[in-house]
């Protein structure tokens, strides 16, 4: 008779349990984890991978009082007992203190042990030695610290430098606007030479542009540029047409230039606004216009282009939905007499008008890489570098016409010149 051929499955799955048990065990031997399990009296039974400093079978029998202070050995105690009476798991990261004197921070997993009947006889778990993360905590909470004490000191240097700034700018204004009062006095005198006449404008230009530059600096400091920051109050247009026609005048002599205002006869007679800075901003963009314009023509426009009554909004060419913060517009300008005006409009009733402000000249014009930049605090264009000015005008007069409710647009070609607009929303009045 034949004898029974012997299996050999039972050795193969033998030698792949045991294979198993043995990339397990060197896997757990380079992990940085401390395996444990202790018995209900909370004596270690077995330990791998000590992460102590000492030999796994150091802790054998061993309670943990033999190896950290009493304190700390009866927080892990009251930890592991709540354990086991629960019969959860559990997980927290403690801070110990080994006999040696050296501080441990651990990740604890905590899991309760059962006998063969299901009854809880003791817990296992791991340990995480997790000081190098401590210490990175730690340092990096103390640079945050001294970061947070380097922006208080920065703070307050910057708020003395700000009161340092208001104050020089606001006590200059006082005996700058006396000499630009007598030097127009004198001006007004007919009989004057033409050599003194010259001089007297020359001084009379270099104090309008200081005047301008404190403003704009002391505008630039203040950082509350805000719709809170505005005084509106009732301001008849034809007046501010006239100031602006006349500060225009004085800026643009400056350059050689010729000063034109284009006015919609139909406008809105009556509005609402911060007559103050508003016309701060007007003359900024005027004399940077004249400014980087010699013997040309800098034109003033303003025009209704649509009114506002009963919570609908009318539509004006200038206001595109499709423009996003900072960009600019980079087509050629509609055609002003196509403009819808207020002519169309009851200009007695209450309502909100737009108004379209708008500064045109024939200078040096812009490069169009540098548009998006040439509202940054202290940005000059390439070609500009060498012209006066702190780069502050533009920055200033922005955020002004967004503290209004709108945006500056610009459109300009290099040797061709510029177009600086913006459209204001305005509280239109009934006639006073």
């Amino acid at each position: 008779m034949d004898q029974p051929v012997q299996s050999d499955q039972p050795d193969q799955a033998g030698r792949i349990v045991s294979d198993a048990q043995q990339k397990t065990s060197e896997v757990v031997d380079a992990s940085p984890v401390m395996f444990f399990e202790q018995d209900a009296a909370l004596r270690y039974l077995w330990v791998r991978n000590s992460q102590m400093g000492l030999a796994d079978s150091d802790w054998v029998g061993q309670l943990d009082t033999n190896f950290m202070c009493a304190s700390d050995a009866v927080k892990l105690s009251e930890l592991k007992r709540g354990v086991m009476d629960s019969g959860r798991s559990a997980r927290s990261r403690v801070c110990i203190i080994l006999i040696c004197g050296t501080l441990r921070s651990l990740d604890l997993s905590l899991h309760a042990s059962r006998n063969a009947d299901g009854m809880v006889c003791g817990v296992s778990g791991c340990a995480v030695n997790i000081d190098e993360y401590r210490i990175e905590s730690q340092r990096i909470s103390e640079l945050q610290l001294k970061l947070k004490l380097r922006a208080l000191e920065l703070d307050s240097t910057e708020a003395f430098r700000n009161r340092f700034i208001s104050t020089v700018t606001h006590e200059l204004r006082g005996p700058l606007h006396t000499l630009l009062g007598y030097t127009r006095l004198m001006l007004l005198d007919t009989e004057m030479g033409s050599e003194e006449r010259q001089m007297l404008e020359t001084i009379e230009r270099s104090g309008l542009q200081i005047a301008r530059q404190s403003s704009d600096l002391q505008s630039f400091m203040q950082a509350d540029m805000q719709a809170s920051s505005l005084r509106p109050k009732p301001v008849y247009m034809p007046t501010l047409i006239d100031h602006i026609s006349e500060s225009g005048q004085i800026l643009c002599n400056a350059g050689n230039n010729t000063f034109v205002v284009q006015s919609d006869p139909f406008l809105v007679q009556f509005v609402l606004v911060d007559e103050n800075r508003l016309l701060q901003v007007l003359d900024n963009l005027i004399g940077n216009a004249s400014k980087f314009t010699k013997g040309g023509t800098i034109t003033f426009q303003i025009d209704g282009v649509g009114i506002r009554q009963n919570n609908t909004r009318a539509v004006s060419p200038f206001q595109n939905d499709e423009f996003k913060d900072g960009e600019t517009e980079d087509v050629e300008n509609p055609d002003d007499e196509n403009l819808p005006t207020l002519a169309h409009f009851d200009a007695r009733s209450a309502g909100v008008c737009q108004v379209r402000f708008g500064v045109q000249d024939n200078g040096v014009g812009i490069e169009h890489r540098e548009l998006t930049n040439i509202f940054e605090p202290f940005a000059r264009a390439e070609q500009t570098q060498k012209m006066p000015g702190r780069g502050l005008g533009l920055t200033v007069a922005r955020q002004w016409v967004r503290a209004m409710g709108s945006d500056i647009r610009v459109h300009s070609n290099p040797a061709q010149g510029s177009t600086f607009w913006f459209v204001l929303d305005l509280p239109a009045l009934a006639d006073l």
